[in-house]
């Protein structure tokens, strides 16, 4: 970890690196075969495995702590789901009309209401 540190210091003060910064790289190849299957080969370090293994993920299933954490979460999903369904329902309730009849004496409702006469579905 230090050593990656120090790479990245002299990375920000101008010098020039020549080892990467995270070590190993792992190399990738494409490979055409005969039968015209292509395959791509990855080489390098292996793949860290991270997270908990379900032993030691089942320690935690029945913590008080974990439970009441999960249900509070489960519990604001919905209250959060509901209320943005709600507030759609709002906005759209609240949204302005569109006016109903075009008014022919209006200087800008004058070429609309010429142009829905002309219209093929305009009485």
């Amino acid at each position: 970890m230090a050593d990656e540190l120090q790479t990245a210091i002299n990375v920000d003060s101008g010098k020039s690196v020549t080892e990467p910064l995270t070590g190993d790289a792992p190399t990738v190849a494409f490979i055409k075969s005969a039968d015209q299957q292509d395959s791509v080969q990855i080489t390098g370090r292996a793949p860290v495995r991270s997270g908990l293994s379900k032993d030691e993920l089942m320690k935690y299933a029945n913590d008080p702590f974990w439970v009441r954490t999960r249900w509070t979460v489960f519990a604001l999903y919905w209250i959060v789901w509901f209320g943005m369904l709600f507030g759609s329902f709002k906005i759209i309730y609240s949204a302005d009309r569109c006016p109903s009849v075009i008014d022919p004496n209006s200087p800008g409702d004058a070429l609309a209401a010429a142009l829905t006469t002309l219209s093929p579905g305009g009485n």
